[in-house]
Protein backbone atom coordinates (compact mmCIF):
# COMPACT_ATOMS: atom_id res chain seq x y z
CA UNK A 1 0.00 0.00 0.00
CA UNK A 2 0.94 3.42 -0.42
CA UNK A 3 -0.20 6.97 -0.32
CA UNK A 4 -0.93 8.34 -3.59
CA UNK A 5 0.10 12.22 -4.79
CA UNK A 6 -2.94 14.18 -5.31
CA UNK A 7 -2.66 14.14 -9.26
CA UNK A 8 -2.43 10.66 -9.08
CA UNK A 9 -5.71 10.58 -7.26
CA UNK A 10 -7.25 12.83 -9.40
CA UNK A 11 -6.08 10.68 -12.61
CA UNK A 12 -7.56 7.85 -11.06
CA UNK A 13 -10.80 9.07 -10.29
CA UNK A 14 -11.00 10.51 -13.74
CA UNK A 15 -10.08 7.37 -15.47
CA UNK A 16 -13.22 6.04 -13.62
CA UNK A 17 -15.28 7.93 -15.11
CA UNK A 18 -15.77 10.15 -12.75
CA UNK A 19 -15.96 14.78 -12.34
CA UNK A 20 -14.25 15.78 -9.58
CA UNK A 21 -16.08 18.83 -8.23
CA UNK A 22 -13.71 19.46 -5.01
CA UNK A 23 -10.66 19.09 -3.25
CA UNK A 24 -9.31 20.01 -0.34
CA UNK A 25 -5.76 19.50 1.28
CA UNK A 26 -4.64 20.54 4.62
CA UNK A 27 -1.51 19.37 6.73
CA UNK A 28 -1.85 16.95 10.09
CA UNK A 29 1.37 16.96 12.73
CA UNK A 30 1.36 13.54 13.72
CA UNK A 31 3.47 12.40 16.84
CA UNK A 32 5.34 9.04 15.47
CA UNK A 33 4.53 6.92 18.52
CA UNK A 34 0.89 7.65 18.55
CA UNK A 35 0.43 7.55 14.89
CA UNK A 36 2.10 3.67 14.60
CA UNK A 37 0.04 2.63 17.88
CA UNK A 38 -2.85 3.75 16.25
CA UNK A 39 -2.07 1.47 12.72
CA UNK A 40 -1.77 -1.27 15.44
CA UNK A 41 1.95 -1.95 13.46
CA UNK A 42 3.91 -5.08 14.72
CA UNK A 43 7.10 -4.47 16.58
CA UNK A 44 9.28 -5.11 13.40
CA UNK A 45 7.49 -3.31 11.09
CA UNK A 46 7.14 -0.15 13.64
CA UNK A 47 10.98 -0.71 14.49
CA UNK A 48 11.81 -0.35 10.29
CA UNK A 49 9.31 2.60 9.83
CA UNK A 50 11.07 4.52 12.86
CA UNK A 51 14.92 4.00 10.76
CA UNK A 52 12.94 5.32 7.33
CA UNK A 53 11.55 8.02 9.15
CA UNK A 54 15.23 9.32 10.81
CA UNK A 55 16.43 8.75 7.73
CA UNK A 56 14.30 10.87 5.83
CA UNK A 57 14.91 13.30 8.40
CA UNK A 58 18.60 13.18 7.56
CA UNK A 59 18.33 12.96 3.85
CA UNK A 60 14.36 14.30 3.30
CA UNK A 61 13.35 11.95 1.25
CA UNK A 62 9.99 12.08 1.42
CA UNK A 63 8.47 15.84 2.19
CA UNK A 64 7.38 14.80 5.75
CA UNK A 65 9.50 17.02 7.51
CA UNK A 66 10.41 14.76 10.25
CA UNK A 67 11.49 16.93 13.52
CA UNK A 68 11.57 16.28 17.29
CA UNK A 69 9.35 17.89 19.86
CA UNK A 70 10.06 17.48 23.53
CA UNK A 71 12.05 14.48 22.98
CA UNK A 72 9.25 12.85 20.83
CA UNK A 73 9.45 12.02 16.97
CA UNK A 74 7.09 13.93 14.57
CA UNK A 75 6.12 14.61 11.16
CA UNK A 76 4.15 16.71 8.88
CA UNK A 77 1.26 14.29 7.10
CA UNK A 78 -0.21 16.01 3.91
CA UNK A 79 -3.79 14.84 3.55
CA UNK A 80 -6.76 15.31 0.75
CA UNK A 81 -10.34 14.90 -0.33
CA UNK A 82 -11.22 14.46 -3.85
CA UNK A 83 -15.54 14.88 -3.73
CA UNK A 84 -16.34 13.37 -7.57
CA UNK A 85 -19.64 12.14 -9.10
CA UNK A 86 -20.49 10.55 -12.07
CA UNK A 87 -20.08 12.17 -15.60
CA UNK A 88 -23.53 12.07 -16.76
Amino acid sequence: MRALPLSELIELLANCGLEITNVQTDTLVQNFDDWIDTAQTPNQKAAKAREMIKRDEREDLSGTRPFYQDGELGFVQQTAIAVSRPIS
